[in-house]
């Protein structure tokens, strides 16, 4: 049997509240990505956000994402025009979400999740050693969705994949298979 879902929280439910509302309702799980960026001054800074995803063809690789404007993610990839996408395997989640924590500006999130920073191919946000793929991406545009809150809104991030990386005990095989080697 289908059960109709509504595509937005009952009016009392209010935010933050509509978030565990939404996640227990309208979400299935996704991969969990990193992404890494760098602030005007070179300080890395790292989320975990599950509301991304690979697309493209023949004519170009792209990765598109969702967050919000005051997040220093978004203001660090509209600033530099560039972000990467970490993929942690499934046993490296837990480290992965230390980068969850709201740190102030300034501080290398990577260094302060306990995490390495290796430098990437094509752009200057760092990829993340311990991450089994990496993506890294340059800016093609940003879409504000909807304000959360009087001074934020939900934003989409598009950026072309202008390099790739991955470790090479994921690379062989199936798609089935490279699943099954990332757990």
């Amino acid at each position: 049997m289908k059960l109709d879902i509504p595509p937005t929280p009952p009016e009392e439910v209010g935010f933050p509240d509509f978030v565990g509302w939404f996640h227990s309702n309208i979400l299935i799980p996704y991969p969990l990505y990193i992404i890494t960026t760098v602030d005007e001054q070179g300080i890395p800074n790292a989320q975990p956000n599950t509301w991304g995803l690979p697309f493209g063809d023949t004519f170009g690789q792209f990765f598109i994402f969702y967050d919000w404007a005051s997040h220093h993610t978004v203001q660090n990839v509209i600033a530099t025009k560039e972000f990467v996408i970490n993929v942690p395997s499934e046993d490296q989640a837990s480290q992965a979400m230390r980068t969850v924590a709201h740190y102030p500006r300034g501080v290398d999130e990577i260094a302060a999740s306990g995490l390495t920073a290796i430098p990437s191919m094509a752009v200057k946000a760092p990829r993340i050693e311990e991450c089994k793929a990496h993506f890294e991406c340059r800016l093609c545009w940003t879409k504000e969705t909807h304000p959360r809150g009087q001074d934020d809104a939900g934003v989409l991030v598009l950026g072309e994949i202008v390099a790739a990386s991955g470790d090479e005990d994921i690379l062989p095989g199936t798609s089935p298979e490279k699943v099954a080697s990332m757990k």
